[in-house]
């Protein structure tokens, strides 16, 4: 009988690694209101601050009461001033006094809850860090600093930054509010227009783009200055696209009776009589029928820059929202992107339009299996790191339930989300984006530096 065959040992297949997770974006990660909280606390803060100021006023006012003699059988005695730095005080006296911890923003629980406070009073010199009052004092204190001029607490450089810090925070709250990629809270950049998802919105940027162009253009051209005759100035010629007038010579005589020159509205060339002053380019000349024609220019140029600024709202981005979206072009060109004025993040939101028509069961939806790839490419996108923007955070609203249940269940609960207006009516996904290391820039308008909020206009 033939051998028995060998048995064959199959190895189980190695384990499928599990797709790397991308952050995920949601309203406590919203940019403006990481801002807005940041910006809230540390107006908190200085009021909490001239809250603590009120009760050392009491309190010196107080001790300078205690130390002053009875006064003579004659006449009045002066109160005795606190001498520098003699009043010490820490946070757990200040929370003994229940009457001004009412007053403090959120009402503190512990004593603790204080410290904030009284560092934001270092910080701006107010008050000294802690040190031991007398040698055998149990507990380091804050000792106050005194203004010698008004013997009063030196709150000069804290007001001023309350001010600052306050009418910012006020103007910051209304730029958010109108939700406008125009009127952002950092650097922003244009989507390239061929992604866009409008196209009578990419005809009406580029009429106006060619208007500002050809206004600019105007700036290089010259403009011919004539000599008067008698007492009348003749008007300058405008235009000219050329500083060498060809002369026009008479036919029987010879002798120079006018000059031509090329204009840029004029099908042939200009001709006039009269001697030339001078020809100067608009962009720089200097005699004062050049510089109103300037500015007259500048002027159109400065509203048709602003209109042209309005015009390309509907592919104005964040800086970081591009770079996923230019990470995510390299994998998926199967979209389209736009936003508008009111736009939920503002420069942070974007709508999405995918191409590949709609899914045959899921009616009124994308494809399934393009949205799936979409979520997909999307997800690896935001994860990458390219030490610059770093990794991004997102979430989506858009309604193929059945579709979102599954990427929720692949990428984190809560990534795609329900909300009306996100198909089948008004069909497409919309996102919220968000880098995890979010960074502050000229545009934002403050910074954080060591520790306290500083308004750059102010610096």
């Amino acid at each position: 009988a033939a051998p028995a065959a060998a048995a064959v040992m199959r190895a189980d297949p190695p384990p499928v690694a599990a797709e790397p997770v991308s952050p995920l974006a949601d309203n406590d990660l919203k940019p403006q209101k990481v801002m807005q909280d940041e910006l809230g606390g540390e107006v908190k803060l200085f009021g909490n601050g001239k809250v603590i100021l009120a009760w050392i006023k009491k309190k010196r006012d107080a001790a300078a009461a205690a130390a002053t003699p009875p006064p003579p059988a004659t006449g009045t005695q002066t109160p005795a001033a606190i001498p520098d730095d003699t009043f010490y005080f820490d946070e757990n006296d200040l929370f003994a006094d229940a009457a001004t911890i009412k007053k403090i923003s959120p009402v503190p629980k512990s004593a603790d809850e204080l410290k904030p406070t009284l560092q934001l009073m270092v910080d701006y010199g107010v008050l000294r860090p802690k040190i031991y009052p007398t040698m055998d004092a149990p507990d380091p204190k804050h000792p106050v600093i005194i203004d010698k001029k008004t013997g009063a607490p030196a709150t000069a450089d804290l007001d001023k930054a309350g001010t600052d810090v306050t009418k910012f925070s006020q103007d910051f709250d209304k730029r958010v509010k109108r939700k406008d990629p125009l009127s952002p809270v950092v650097s922003t950049g244009l989507m390239a227009m061929d992604w866009s998802s409008d196209k009578n919105q990419v005809s009406n940027e580029k009429v106006v783009a060619t208007q500002l162009e050809a206004v600019k253009a105007q700036l290089d051209e010259f403009i011919v200055i004539l000599k008067p005759i008698k007492k009348f100035q003749p008007a300058p010629i405008l235009r000219a696209t050329s500083d060498a007038p060809v002369p026009v010579l008479d036919k029987k005589s010879g002798e120079v009776v006018a000059h031509e020159i090329t204009v840029a509205d004029k099908k042939k060339p200009l001709r006039f009589v009269g001697e030339v002053d001078k020809i100067e380019k608009v962009r720089d000349g200097s005699d004062p029928a050049t510089v109103k024609r300037r500015e007259s220019l500048e002027k159109i140029i400065k509203v048709t820059e602003k209109d042209l600024r309005k015009k390309g709202r509907y592919r104005t981005f964040s800086d970081e929202v591009l770079v996923l979206l230019e990470r995510l072009r390299k994998k998926n060109a199967a979209w389209s992107a736009g936003t508008y004025a009111g736009h939920s993040w503002g420069e942070f939101s974007a709508d999405i339009f995918l191409k590949g028509g709609h899914d045959k069961t899921a009616k009124g939806f994308y494809d399934r299996d393009n949205a799936r790839k979409f979520f997909g490419d999307l997800n690896a996108a935001a994860n990458e790191d390219d030490g610059v923007v770093g990794k991004i955070a997102w979430r989506a609203l858009y309604n193929d339930d059945p579709l979102a249940a599954e990427v929720n269940a692949k990428y984190g609960a809560r990534r795609i989300l329900n909300v009306p207006g996100h198909g089948p009516d008004n069909l497409h996904i919309h996102l919220d984006i968000t880098p995890v290391n979010l960074v502050k820039d000229g545009v934002t308008g403050y910074d954080i530096k060591d520790g306290r909020v500083r308004v750059l206009d102010s610096e």
